[in-house]
């Protein structure tokens, strides 16, 4: 019988079969790329067509009508191993059956890669690829960093991971290339991607050492100067000439460069300043300029009526009528030659302000105040007794010249007593006849007789005279405006025969004088028994009772213990506390002091005042006739019987005639 040739595909895999390089397409139109894995499978033979009785086994076409069945004891035969079976056969590196190339096994069964030189794709900006020795996939490398050098010639680098020629500009600083910076992005950076300078070296000396010395900073990539030398600094650039910095430049030193070069020989005290204020050699407010870079000497002001010397010429308002302030001779209202004071603008005074010149006796009213020979006293004044022009050789007496001694026994003259009492002769003791306080030693006369006692004030009635500082027994604590002066053109107050008083000015004048009671020729039984002590002073304003203008005083007096501490103490006012008065006549403070507690050894007797108008001269308070009286107790003497004073013996010696 005929054989039937039976075939049996056994374990055929799911993809057609291949022979590697024939197709790269799988699945072709000739295979659905399926296999149920039943052992069948659809055969794809390659060169001559098979016909419809033939098979394909290694390549070989087998014709199976040939085949008698009968001719053969096998009932199947076993298709020889293909690639793509997914299994790994022999002649293969791999079979993962899935006809895809590049995961590891391709579709040859062969593996994607051997070595890394199989993925080398010549781009050495992506990283360089590797051949997994696992996987057999060629796997990339780690990117390179921008300006990885990725050709030499031109020079080419890494950029975003793409090769690039390096150009200046291109974002990249390539140091490797030269480049140190990238414009514009980087300040000072220049157009071929260079820095200015990087060390110090780089910046030029421009020759100047005012403006600083030229360095790299390093911060900026710039050249700059260091700080630059002070103005007046020595740079001395040229030798042999001094020169200094001058608005940041080397030059040389002269007189008119605006530069006070004290260093110069000689050394210039100014250069082109402004004049300036200056004491001159009167002290007055001057310029001086700058000449020649050294200062002249100042130059004194225009003078101006101020009462000073301004223009150094020695005189004070040189220039104007009279000098603000000073007494000059002016014409009063009565057409006569007075004085005056020279105005605040320096201008003779009106002649309501003009006085009259001193009282002369006369029979007119020299000194324009209303009153005609005011001044003088006939009844007592030796140059004019009785009328003026009438002068005796000793003394007047009530209008009448008379000749006298005070120690001729007889009561003549204007003496009051024996040898006592008048202008001349010492006062009468108590008990006496008196018409004035001057008549008495006590200084008192009250009731027309003499009250006992002693007054101890030096110099109270101004009968020693006086002036400056300088007043008899008084010690001069304030001077103030024109100072004290002795006046003897006011007639006196009702106790005083003299014309005399002491008058004030414009600030405040005050003198005073300290008692020492022992000194005086007091016992110390007398002093124990506390006698009644007298202090008193006649005061008034201005002497010509001008309007109601005041003028200021003060008095005070103390009684103190031999330490000098006040027992008791009577003020009339205070230095800082003035009192005012508007009495154009004399009137008289008084006090005594009683049952004061302690024996005396001291009496202190001060008193001052001044001007309340604020008139140069002696417009301010007058004071006459101080008193400080012992009460009740002669005055020591050289007939009393005791030895006191000064005496060397009882009435004898000292201001005493001579001791035996």
């Amino acid at each position: 019988m005929s054989r039937t040739f039976l075939v049996f595909l056994f374990l055929l895999p799911a993809c057609a079969l291949n022979t590697k390089g024939t197709s790269t397409d799988a699945q072709g139109p000739e295979s659905d790329g399926t296999a149920e894995g039943d052992g069948t499978a659809d055969l794809e033979v390659p060169g001559d067509d098979p016909g419809p009785e033939d098979v394909i086994v290694d390549d070989e076409i087998i014709e199976i009508e040939d085949v008698d069945a009968e001719d053969t004891d096998v009932d199947e035969v076993e298709i020889p191993p293909s690639c793509g079976n997914g299994l790994t056969e022999a002649g293969e590196e791999c079979d993962d059956g899935n006809g895809v190339d590049g995961d590891g096994c391709d579709i040859d069964c062969t593996y994607s890669c051997h070595g890394d030189t199989d993925c080398d794709d010549d781009d050495a900006c992506n990283g360089a690829e590797t051949c997994g020795p696992v996987s057999r996939t060629c796997e990339a490398g780690a990117v390179p960093a921008d300006g990885t050098v990725c050709a030499p010639d031109p020079r080419s680098i890494c950029l975003a991971g793409d090769c690039a020629v390096s150009t200046c500009g291109d974002g990249f600083v390539d140091a490797g290339g030269g480049e140190m910076c990238e414009p514009p992005a980087v300040l000072n950076c220049r157009a071929d991607c260079t820095y200015s300078c990087t060390v110090d070296g780089d910046c030029p000396d421009d020759g100047e050492p005012c403006n600083g010395d030229e360095f790299c900073d390093t911060s900026a990539n710039v050249c700059s100067r260091r700080t630059p030398l002070p103005e007046g600094a020595v740079c001395d650039v040229m030798p042999a000439v001094r020169e200094l910095c001058l608005g940041g430049t080397c030059t040389q030193s002269v007189c008119g460069d605006g530069y006070v070069d004290t260093g110069a020989a000689p050394p210039e005290a100014c250069d082109g300043d402004a004049p300036r204020n200056c004491n001159t050699s009167c002290s007055s407010a001057g310029l001086e300029s700058c000449a020649g870079c050294a200062w002249t000497a100042c130059d004194p002001p225009d003078e101006t009526c101020d009462g000073t010397d301004e223009d150094c010429d020695g005189a004070a308002d040189n220039g104007f009528p009279c000098a603000r302030g000073s007494s000059v001779t002016c014409t009063n209202a009565c057409g006569t030659a007075g004085t005056g004071t020279c105005s605040s603008a320096c201008q003779l005074p009106a002649e309501a302000d003009c006085s009259g010149p001193p009282e002369a006796c006369n029979g007119a009213d020299d000194d324009c105040d209303g009153r005609i020979d005011e001044d003088f006293v006939l009844e007592s004044d030796p140059a004019n007794c009785g009328e003026c022009g009438t002068a005796c050789r000793e003394a007047c007496v009530r209008g009448a010249c008379t000749t006298y001694q005070c120690a001729d026994g007889t009561r003549n003259g204007e003496e009051t007593g024996i040898d006592c009492g008048g202008t001349v002769c010492r006062g009468c003791p108590g008990g006496s006849a008196c018409s004035y306080g001057s008549d008495c030693e006590s200084g008192l006369c009250r009731s027309l007789v003499c009250a006992t006692g002693c007054n101890l004030i030096v110099n109270g009635s101004a009968q020693l005279g006086g002036s400056g500082t300088s007043f008899g027994g008084w010690t001069v604590n304030r001077d103030g405006g024109d100072g004290w002066i002795v006046e003897t053109s006011i007639p006196p107050p009702p106790t005083e025969r003299a014309q005399h008083n002491f008058a004030t000015s414009y600030e405040l004048d005050s003198k005073w004088q300290l008692i020492d009671l022992a000194a005086a020729g007091f016992s110390a039984a007398q002093l124990a028994a506390l006698p009644d002590i007298y202090v008193c002073d006649w005061v008034r304003r201005r002497w010509d009772g001008a309007g109601s203008a005041t003028d200021y005083y003060y008095i005070q007096t103390a009684v103190r213990d031999g330490a000098g501490a006040a027992i008791s103490s009577w003020n009339r006012g205070t230095p800082t506390v003035l009192l005012g008065t508007t009495s154009s006549t004399w009137f008289i403070e008084e006090h005594t002091f009683s049952g004061y507690g302690a024996a005396p050894a001291f009496v202190y007797f001060e008193h001052g005042g001044q001007d309340g108008e604020w008139w140069i001269g002696w417009y301010g308070a007058k004071f006459d006739g101080a008193r400080v009286t012992v009460m009740g107790i002669p005055c020591p003497s050289c007939s009393d019987g005791v030895r006191n004073q000064d005496e060397a013996g009882t009435d004898c010696g000292g201001i005493c005639a001579a001791c035996p």
